[in-house]
């Protein structure tokens, strides 16, 4: 009976070969794809910075190049107190006339008589400013201006003569917030028609600011310092500090009772970059 002549070895050599060269194949083809980007550090909460041999902390570790950036944004407010210690008034003097030239030149006198008299009753004359005059036209002239000429115009549809108001301003500030009363009476009993404002401003107020300012500021680092806890992180530094709008003021009142305290608020946004 004949007998079946063995298999040749060839074809285990074939699948072996075959799967070696699949395997070759994938690998190649791995290769040629993109990696994975690189994932972000877990969030985990680094200890609390060591003070150096000088006592100041230790500075915070920064990220690595590449790596993106997390950040928190806070506001910060700060507010420094002051008594009042000046007084800014600013006194209205008007003056009308047919003339728009003699409303002007009498304004002038006006204005002039004022300051003499505030000088005179011991202003110092460095506390007062004046502004040019103002000519506020009238509504419905009846006819247009000459050359110098003065107007005379006789009744305009609402039956009264054409008239010119010319307008200027006096400014006095005192630094004895007691002489803010005496004051008023003596620029209305020298010709002012009003008083436009009464303002108490406190001293070196660019200080009272900066100290504000400071204020602020360490608000906002400790509102950074809570939010970056929650969620596990730890501030690095500041990209970008701004100080944001104050508030349109109030204008300035008439009253001689000066506060018991004035108030200068700052209020900023801080961006911090977080771990």
């Amino acid at each position: 009976m004949p007998q079946t002549a063995p298999r040749p070895a060839f074809r285990s050599v074939f699948h072996c070969g075959a799967t070696a060269l699949i395997l070759t194949l994938s690998a190649w083809g791995q290769g040629s794809l993109r990696a994975d980007p690189i994932p972000l550090p877990p969030t985990v909460l680094p200890p609390a910075p060591v003070a150096g041999a000088t006592g100041a902390p230790a500075p915070l570790a920064q990220p690595a190049s590449g790596q993106i950036i997390r950040f928190i944004r806070v506001t910060g407010y700060g507010v420094q107190t002051a008594k009042p210690s000046e007084v800014h008034m600013s006194f209205l003097v008007s003056t009308t006339n047919p003339s728009a030239v003699a409303a002007l030149q009498e304004n002038a006198r006006q204005m002039s008589h004022v300051v003499a008299d505030l000088k005179d009753k011991g202003v110092p004359g460095a506390n007062i400013d004046f502004s040019e005059s103002s000519l506020a036209t009238p509504a419905h002239p009846a006819q247009a201006p000459s050359d110098g000429a003065t107007i005379d115009t006789g009744d305009n549809n609402y039956g009264v003569p054409t008239q010119y108001t010319a307008s200027g301003r006096v400014n006095v500030v005192t630094y004895d917030i007691s002489h803010a009363s005496a004051i008023v009476q003596i620029g209305m009993a020298a010709g002012a028609t009003s008083v436009l404002g009464m303002s108490f401003e406190p001293n070196k107020p660019e200080e009272l600011k900066q100290e504000a300012l400071v204020k602020a500021l360490r608000d906002a680092a400790s509102k950074a310092a809570v939010l970056a806890l929650g969620v596990k992180a730890q501030v690095l530094y500041a990209i970008s500090v701004s100080e944001l709008p104050a508030a349109a003021p109030e204008p300035p009142g008439i009253t001689l009772a000066p506060p018991a305290e004035l108030s200068v608020p700052i209020s900023i946004e801080v961006v911090y970059a977080i771990n």
